[in-house]
């Protein structure tokens, strides 16, 4: 439970660096968003697709 907790708080927290309002519903506008953010970052696809699969996981 803990690492769900620790997945959505950065995710909202990259959104938040993006300067995107999350309203509460989960849509692709989001996930992409937080996908582009870690690819600017520069993170390996591996590990982008990890940390997209794990929020969307949370979402369910």
């Amino acid at each position: 439970m803990k690492a769900n907790a620790k997945k959505a708080l950065a995710f909202f927290s990259c959104l938040k660096k993006k300067g995107v309002h999350f309203n509460g519903e989960m849509k692709r506008f989001y996930i992409t968003n937080y996908r582009n953010y870690h690819i600017e970052e520069q993170y390996k696809v591996s590990t982008i697709n990890k940390k997209v699969n794990s929020i969307q996981l949370v979402d369910k």
